[in-house]
């Protein structure tokens, strides 16, 4: 039985899928830049995959970082498909170059590994941020055909990154690859973003204070709905070579329904409050997921069911990282 590759395995999305890959009776390599089996190190340095996995007999783990990766790599091992996770985070004091050595120049590691071991797929995240931000207050709508214009570092290199998959599915008629264009992930692991700031305050039960008076739209998506999104791409049949899809909640919910909702989810006592203070990130998005129910089969859950299984997932570990 061949194996499943997932990059990027000891991170936030990685350890989810290699669980759920296993659950379902696949055999999965990790590989990743972290050390999972040191106990000493905290969770964020040594990564997320549970001990459970690491001792899971369909399970094994290579520390390898993709800038590494070539032929000779990993020789005792055949793959059916590789999930493309791993990549630089996105951080606003990061360099440009630091995203082209840990996430450009990896992914061209990673096709040629792929086109050279005969790997037939590949399933690449990617972000929605690469779409345009327009300059209108009004709803915006995102499509796989909406306006592209990636404004940071982390989505300028996801979008060269999809570009270049694009590029060697037309040169090698051997390759399939498929990209998802997620929204903010949220779960228990993630340990950045607005939702997980909302989380730690009510957690606390400290107020949480809203910008823009809590009125700006978000598409955000619960990890377990990103892996069923990750894993139906895997399975779908009858795609092109290339595909993109728009992935997210069926809904699109203002920030103050997404504080409230987690409030009351973790029983908290935090209060909001409204700021008319402009967000960093003003603009209303909503996530049209019609070409991924098409052709993923994949069934966009609501951001309130989202929110109430990260409430439960937080009390039943007993609280956040």
């Amino acid at each position: 039985m061949q194996y499943i590759l997932v990059t990027g395995a000891s991170g936030f999305v990685g350890s989810s899928l290699c669980e759920a890959l296993l659950t379902q009776g696949y055999k999965v390599l990790g590989i990743g830049r972290k050390n999972p089996y040191n106990a000493n190190l905290s969770p964020k340095e040594r990564g997320f995959l549970s001990a459970d996995t690491l001792a899971h007999k369909n399970f094994k783990y290579e520390q390898l970082e993709l800038k590494n990766l070539d032929k000779d790599s990993l020789k005792n091992y055949e793959f059916s498909l590789a999930f493309h996770l791993a990549s630089m985070v996105e951080y606003a004091s990061l360099e440009y170059t630091e995203y082209t050595e840990y996430t450009i120049n990896a992914t061209i590691n990673l096709i040629d590994f792929t086109i050279t071991r005969h790997i037939p797929k590949i399933i690449f995240s990617s972000t929605a941020s690469v779409f345009a931000q327009p300059d209108s207050k009004q709803n915006y709508i995102i499509t796989e055909r909406s306006p592209i214009s990636p404004m940071s570092y982390y989505s300028l290199a996801k979008y060269t990154c999809e570009k270049l998959l694009e590029i060697a599915t037309f040169k090698s008629n051997q390759l399939q690859a498929i990209t998802l264009r997620f929204p903010a992930l949220f779960g228990v692991n993630h340990l950045g973003g607005v939702v997980y700031e909302f989380v730690k305050n009510a957690w606390q039960n400290k107020d949480i204070v809203l910008f823009n008076n809590g009125q700006v739209l978000r598409n955000i998506l619960y990890i377990n709905d990103a892996i069923k999104a990750l894993i139906s791409a895997a399975q779908a049949q009858n795609l092109q070579q290339y595909e993109a899809f728009v992935i997210g909640s069926k809904d699109s919910q203002n920030t103050a329904f997404i504080a409230q909702q987690l409030i009351e989810s973790l029983h908290s006592r935090s209060k909001l409050i409204l700021s008319p203070k402009p967000s960093p990130n003003p603009f209303n998005a909503i996530l049209d997921t019609t070409k991924a129910q098409q052709l993923l089969h994949f069934t966009p859950p609501s951001i309130q069911a989202g929110l109430e299984s990260y409430a439960k997932d937080i009390i039943l570990q007993g609280g956040i990282l």
